[in-house]
């Protein structure tokens, strides 16, 4: 008998007696590894330091081969996660209503300029699916958004002063649409003042207006100039 036919033998003989006595090994492993831990710390530190040109060969070949299985799990596991999550942040929010409040306005000081790039390049990313969202949302609840439309109209008619300047409001009102149309950009008017807001409502008039982008509008919403959450 040759030296590769000796240990090819010896090779299938352990074979076959790992396979008759696995539990008897394994417990005796279990037991190793409880009664040595260091050594065992090292042993496998040195085995990944001796072969990490072939770990990482079979890492990248593994991940290459599957690309759309890694993918598919961790969008499902990102899914499942998000929905625990949200329902956690819900029932919170719930729960502690002005510890809320107080945390997300606490945040937003510390991290407004990071929050609205975020949000921008989120925006410019995904504009079809969130135009697409907008409309499903708007054919779904459209008496609501017609009660809020109706509740500003009427809010905009109260706040409106006698003395106000309709033409010079009617301009601010043509300006951003020919922003608009000239630059490509959404231009909206708003109100320095907000018209509804819990501490004081401005007014309609021309010297509360100004021109803003529509991303710019929607970032400073019903806030008043100063407010430290502010745009």
């Amino acid at each position: 008998m040759t030296e590769a036919e000796f240990l090819a033998a010896q090779r299938l003989r352990s074979r076959k007696y790992a396979a008759a006595n696995r539990e008897k090994l394994n417990a005796h492993a279990r037991e190793y590894r409880a009664a040595n831990p260091s050594v065992v710390r090292a042993t496998l530190k040195k085995s990944r330091e001796n072969h990490r040109e072939k770990r990482l060969e079979y890492g990248a070949a593994y991940r290459a081969a599957h690309t759309e299985e890694r993918r598919a799990k961790a969008k499902a596991k990102r899914q499942e996660s998000n929905v625990e999550k949200r329902a956690a942040d819900r029932i919170y929010r719930i729960a502690h209503p002005e510890q809320f409040r107080k945390s997300k306005q606490k945040y937003r000081s510390a991290n407004g300029v990071k929050e609205r790039e975020r949000k921008r390049e989120y925006n410019l990313r995904n504009k079809g699916r969130i135009a697409d969202a907008h409309r499903a949302y708007v054919q779904a609840n459209r008496g609501r958004i017609i009660a809020i439309a109706q509740r500003r109209h009427a809010a905009k008619m109260s706040a409106c002063p006698s003395w106000a300047n309709h033409d010079t409001i009617r301009e601010f009102y043509d300006e951003s649409e020919r922003l608009s149309r000239e630059t490509g950009v959404r231009y909206e008017v708003d109100h320095v003042i907000p018209l509804q807001n819990p501490r004081v409502c401005g007014l309609h008039c021309e010297i509360n207006l100004q021109i803003l982008t529509r991303e710019e509008n929607r970032a400073k919403w019903n806030r008043l100039p100063g407010d430290s959450s502010a745009w």
